[in-house]
């Protein structure tokens, strides 16, 4: 029912412990606004990519494919934002294009990609179990992290409900079913597709609470794992390759 990322493979990324991967994730997540500098925040794109790239060249194509619609949207509106610079286009007084403004534009890009490709490589290679473990390794409530982790796997699940949905209007309806034209038209057709991811949503609900019930979801007991948060690999050469992403991304950045 809901959708899950991970790939299972044996590259390097797999075999790294959870828990130091969780670490990273949030530590180059902030990275990543810690400097304005387009070629450092290149180049940690280009690293993470390269590390999505072990699983095959379609997860890249696959992760950056997933925010196409908003780089376009930012491509398209940050110029006009930002017109100091050099400026390339302007309709009478209004400045559309210019070079501080493509600047902003592509570091706005890289931004948003690095850190969308940065959760896609971390979900690709952590399963949920380990995930949850993790979390709670670090203390954190296990209803918490379960409510964590339904978000974030069940947006993609109502995203594939939606792409079934419009397909299916559109086998049924044919040229008459268009989210194009005026606002009243798109509506009008937007709206039995929302009303049909609903339903479907909601029929759903029953299956994820008998899961949340075998699971004993709701009792004041103090829970226990079936098995505890697995040991992937040399921990200290791990932890000896994080402390030197670490030291390189500070490096990087301060000078």
């Amino acid at each position: 029912m809901i959708a899950n990322l991970y790939l299972q493979g044996n590259t390097p990324v797999h075999k790294f412990d959870p828990r130091i991967k969780l670490a990273l994730l949030l530590f180059m997540t902030v990275s990543f606004f810690l400097t304005d500098s387009i070629p450092v925040t290149g180049g940690f794109l280009f690293f993470i990519l390269l590390l999505v790239s072990l699983n095959g060249i379609k997860q890249v194509l696959r992760s950056i494919h997933s925010i196409l619609p908003l780089l376009i949207f930012v491509a398209i509106l940050t110029p006009p934002f930002h017109p100091s610079g050099k400026v390339f286009y302007a309709f009478h007084s209004l400045v559309l294009l210019s070079s501080d403004g493509i600047r902003e534009a592509l570091r706005l890009i890289i931004r948003f990609t690095g850190i969308t490709s940065l959760f896609f490589l971390f979900f690709l290679t952590t399963e949920v179990d380990d995930l949850i473990l993790s979390l709670m390794w670090f203390k954190i409530p296990f209803t918490a992290t379960l409510v964590i982790t339904i978000a974030l796997r069940y947006i993609p699940h109502i995203t594939h409900i939606y792409s079934n949905v419009t397909d299916a209007h559109k086998l049924r309806r044919g040229t008459d079913f268009e989210m194009s034209g005026g606002f009243r038209n798109r509506m009008k057709n937007l709206f039995p597709v929302l009303v049909s991811v609903l339903i479907q949503s909601i029929r759903a609900i029953p299956a994820l609470a008998m899961a949340l019930e075998t699971k004993g979801l709701g009792f004041n007991a103090q829970r226990q794992s079936f098995r505890d948060i697995n040991i992937f690999g040399s921990i200290i050469l791990q932890l000896v390759i994080a402390f030197a992403i670490v030291l390189v991304v500070v490096l990087v950045t301060l000078l």
